[in-house]
Order: C-alpha cells, then sequence, then structure tokens
C-alpha cells in the first residue's frame, strides 16, 4: 500500500464531493481562511469559495512568510494549471490597491492571451548583461491592476524564455505585489525546475480521480533537489475550471 503524502493541500471545486481515486492517500488540512484582502466585489460572484480560499492561503503566506510569487506546475498535462492560475490572479486583483503579474511561462500551450482581453502597456528592458532584450506585457481589459506576461510577444513577437525571466525576476519582484507564473506540468520540460528556483514558492496541480501519488511524489523530491518552496497541492475536481466572468469573455 502507498504510504500517504502529508502537504498543504487545497481543493479546488464548488461542490462538497468527497476526495476519491488514487490521490486520497495524500492527507491534506483545509487551508486556513488566511486574511482577506479588500475587494470591489466585482469578480466575488464569480469566484467559488474554494478558488479564493487559495487565494488566502497566498495572502497569509505573505504575512507569515513573505511569499509574493508563485509557480504552478501540473503533475501531468491536462490538469487544469491555467484555471488556477487565472483564478488566482483574479482573486488576488480584488483588491486595487495591489499590482498583479499574471505570466504565461508554457510556450508550447499559451492560453493567456486567448482567456483575456489584452491592451499592450509598457514592458520591461532588459540591460545587455541580463540579456538586452524586452519583455512585453499587457493588462487586462476592465482590470488594470492585472497585468499579463504573454508566452507569445504580441509587438515584437519574442517568446517567453526562462533565462529571460531569471534576469529580470528579482525587478519583477520588486515592481508587482504578487507575481503567478502558469507553468507547464513539470516533466515535460527542464525549463520549470528552473524557473522555480526564480520564485518563492511552487504549487502542484493534481487532478483528482487521475493523478497518481507516486507522481506528485516524485516532483516534490525533484522540487527539494532544486531547493524550491513548496506551498502546497490543489486537488481540481472541476470540470467547469474557469470562472464565469472569463467564460463570458472566451
Amino acid at each position: 500500500m502507498e504510504s500517504a503524502l502529508t502537504l498543504p493541500s487545497y481543493n479546488y471545486r464548488n461542490s462538497e464531493a468527497s476526495p476519491a481515486g488514487d490521490l486520497q492517500g495524500i492527507s491534506l488540512p483545509e487551508a486556513e481562511a488566511g486574511i482577506v484582502s479588500p475587494s470591489s466585489g466585482r469578480l466575488l460572484p464569480a469566484l467559488s469559495k474554494e478558488q479564493l480560499k487559495l487565494r488566502n492561503a497566498l495572502l497569509l503566506a505573505r504575512e507569515q512568510r513573505g511569499i509574493r510569487s508563485v509557480l504552478l506546475t501540473g503533475a501531468d498535462e491536462g490538469t487544469g494549471v491555467t484555471a488556477v492560475a487565472v483564478s488566482l490572479a483574479l482573486g488576488l486583483s480584488l483588491d486595487p490597491q495591489k499590482e498583479i503579474l499574471l505570466v504565461d511561462a508554457n510556450v508550447q500551450r499559451p492560453q493567456l492571451h486567448r482567456i483575456f482581453p489584452l491592451k499592450m502597456s509598457e514592458g520591461l528592458k532588459t540591460t545587455a548583461s541580463e540579456g538586452g532584450s524586452y519583455l512585453e506585457m499587457a493588462v487586462v481589459a476592465g482590470l488594470p491592476n492585472l497585468h499579463v506576461m504573454p508566452a507569445i510577444g504580441g509587438v515584437y513577437g519574442t517568446p517567453f524564455e526562462a533565462r529571460r525571466f531569471a534576469a529580470v525576476a528579482a525587478a519583477l519582484h520588486e515592481t508587482f505585489d504578487f507575481v503567478i507564473l502558469d507553468a507547464p506540468a513539470f516533466g515535460t520540460t527542464p525549463e520549470v525546475a528552473m524557473l522555480s528556483a526564480y520564485v518563492q514558492s511552487v504549487i502542484i496541480v493534481a487532478e483528482a480521480e487521475r493523478t497518481r501519488v507516486p507522481e506528485v511524489r516524485e516532483i516534490v523530491r525533484e522540487l527539494s533537489r532544486v531547493k524550491a518552496t513548496l506551498l502546497g497541492v490543489v486537488l481540481n475536481r472541476e470540470r467547469e475550471q474557469l470562472p464565469a466572468l472569463i467564460r463570458k469573455w472566451l
């Protein structure tokens, strides 16, 4: 019998279905209520209780441990990483005083430019020692404090690269209150492990009834090897993963 894997976990669902499948061997407490940021209320009806709970957990991690950036990666492909990253960014953007950056680090399967109505904004130019390139950014229409770095640039067409992100990671942490990376599944590219060294935490997204405990355990070992901070595991149970507000934009 497989031993239980104990990590902080956030059950990402609207329904009250009980745990099922191969991941029920992962014993994880519910996320603490955390610190709820002031919000405009515009997005609250579109975000579920569990989605807001994950947002609150990151706010609490910032207050207690200074964590302001997180990379989200899947235990395997198709676990809903983008949906979780988008919902987390939307939840954080409820506070108009917070500047949020959502980075599409999945060059092979970019999604953020399709999900959001984007308006190109002032980007970030790197120095010669940092690679001498330009990182494009956009603002989400109607949400001026939510910024997106697309995987494929809209003006210069420069694709996202882990190397260039690493060069400006410190500057991004100074510019934004929270930086969220929507990354590929962990085992699909070595760049995910590289990127985890330049953010302050990592969240693994697993799919209920499909992701197996050994897969998650192996990712935990790899993250430990590169000295990444694991914030927890999201157990995704939703078919309709994007909030209603975002689905209207699609």
